[in-house]
């Protein structure tokens, strides 16, 4: 290794700050912006595929992968909602009902067992709420919603971002118990190993 590029890509990335780029199994890029998902090929640059997508925010447009899925959250009439691409083709393959709201300026994150998060904030206590959804391989179904806070703020953790993550993982498996509790969400968020 000498320092020296190894390709460049054959379309232009324009992803902005927030958008990120995801790392897929087989190493392939995943990149997407405003307009346009990219799937960009490791070996030579190339793209495998583009998908049009309408993100609600530029720069605030990031996927996420699991198994044969990417997933985005694009904008709708009256909303928003997670649309699912398969990996493989780049086909748009189906999207969630729609969750209420004018702007989105997070990404969707996927659990260990394939549940798909979405935090739908705008700084509004009617729309604002984090969604679990089940991709059940023909559409999602929603599992369930908690409201949400709305913030521009970078928390400060002792720790740094490991330690975030530890507290995260912490507050979901907390919000799960509490689910499961209730009787509310008989399927837990995350389970051990």
């Amino acid at each position: 290794v000498d320092g020296a590029v190894s390709w460049g890509s054959s379309d232009e990335v324009d992803a902005d700050g927030y958008d990120g780029v995801v790392l897929a199994t087989d190493g392939y890029l995943l990149v997407d912006n405003f307009t346009r998902l990219l799937r960009i090929r490791a070996s030579d640059g190339t793209t495998a595929w583009g998908a049009d997508r309408v993100c609600s925010v530029s720069s605030s447009c990031g996927a996420a992968t699991f198994g044969d899925a990417v997933y985005v959250a694009d904008a709708a009439p009256g909303g928003h909602v997670l649309v699912l691409f398969d990996l493989a083709t780049g086909a748009r393959q189906y999207e969630s009902p729609v969750m209420t709201g004018f702007t989105l300026q997070n990404t969707p994150f996927v659990g260990a067992d394939g549940t798909i998060y979405l935090a739908r904030t705008q700084n509004n206590v009617a729309t604002d709420f984090l969604y679990a959804f089940e991709d059940t391989g023909t559409g999602f179904v929603e599992r369930w919603h908690v409201a949400a806070a709305w913030t521009m703020r970078v928390p400060r953790v002792r720790g740094g971002w490991e330690s975030m993550r530890r507290a995260f993982d912490r507050s979901l498996d907390d919000l799960g118990a509490l689910r499961m509790r209730s009787g509310a969400n008989r399927h837990p968020l995350f389970t051990a190993g």
